[in-house]
């Protein structure tokens, strides 16, 4: 939990523009759950914010010989904790890159290195993969999940087919993933009192209102989306490849939370330049009740009332009751 917000901290003194898109997806219970629990997702997205914060820091104020150090030890070390938040980085490079080679090549370097550590694990470890059994979210059935190289080679037999599979499962479960974003906490058995997801979209709502603090052209932001849509893209792709059934025609594994380091980055990108009056105020407003909310239902839920492990949408007696209290209290 210390190492996880420390990287926090790190991130947030190296951004150079938009803190308030990196403080507002920190305070979404979800990262307060990972590391309250001491998840090792915590630190991980930890690095995920850094690797970011640094991208971006080199790629728009400068690399210095610190900040290029940082940067080259960083790239390795996030592959590793979660190669799919590698590209993250690649929000560094800027669009047209106006004659800044060394910040270019510095950021490509970086992204070269970290792609080369994770094939050389993925090469010593002798690209073992540990099979598990999953329950189908389509049958209820057990099954096995796949072996990497078997799915791979149907995504490459037939491209169109798999981006019909990603596309239908990401409508389907859209809605699973904002839920989980937020926050849903006890192997995800637990929703908050459903009051609190308009409050955390209000506070989203208000940081992106903050502003960037800087002026970015049209292209600049629409790279920051391809680059979050790509490392979106990767996130499902290995949950296909290495947490679903051969040949199913869904993805199954993937999770709300999975998705929260290029949640910063969506925001910076949809951000005005200026911030809009008050919006500063309402990000304080509505993230220190959500904050307490959340709390308070960890203690309610595990230490109070107790629940019991359920998936999907738990039932309610009342609409009152599933608004302002925890789900176990339904």
């Amino acid at each position: 939990a210390t190492t996880a917000l420390a990287l926090l901290c790190a991130a947030l003194a190296l951004l150079p523009f938009g803190r308030n898109a990196l403080l507002v997806t920190a305070a979404l219970p979800t990262f307060a759950y990972q590391s309250g629990s001491l998840s090792p997702d915590a630190v991980i997205n930890g690095l995920g914010f850094l690797g970011l914060a640094l991208a971006l820091r080199i790629g728009f104020m400068g690399a210095g010989p610190a900040r290029s150090t940082g940067l080259i030890l960083i790239a390795p070390l996030l592959a590793l904790a979660k190669g799919v938040y590698l590209p993250l980085m690649a929000a560094g490079l800027r669009w047209p890159h106006q004659g800044q080679r060394v910040r270019l090549g510095l950021t490509l370097a970086a992204l070269v290195l970290g792609a080369a550590a994770f094939v050389a694990w993925m090469k010593f470890s002798g690209g073992s993969q540990a099979l598990y059994h999953i329950q189908s979210r389509r049958t209820g059935e057990t099954v096995m999940t796949a072996p990497l190289a078997e799915q791979l080679a149907i995504i490459l037999r037939d491209p169109v087919a798999y981006i019909h599979i990603l596309t239908s499962s990401v409508i389907e479960r859209a809605p699973v993933y904002a839920l989980q974003i937020v926050g849903r906490f006890g192997w995800n058995a637990i929703l908050l009192p459903l009051l609190a997801y308009p409050l955390a979209l209000v506070m989203l709502a208000a940081g992106v209102a903050s502003g960037a603090g800087a002026r970015f052209g049209i292209g600049q932001r629409l790279w920051w989306l391809a680059v979050a849509a790509g490392v979106a893209l990767l996130i499902e792709t290995a949950m296909y490849l290495t947490g679903t059934p051969l040949g199913a025609d869904f993805i199954q594994g993937t999770q709300g939370r999975y998705f929260l380091p290029v949640l910063p980055l969506i925001l910076i990108a949809l951000s005005p330049d200026q911030p809009v009056c008050g919006s500063q105020r309402l990000v304080l407003l509505t993230g220190l009740p959500l904050l307490l909310i959340a709390g308070a239902c960890v203690f309610d839920s595990f230490w109070v009332h107790g629940f019991i492990t359920s998936d999907g949408m738990p039932p309610h007696e009342s609409v009152v009751r599933a608004l302002t209290l925890p789900s176990p209290r339904w």
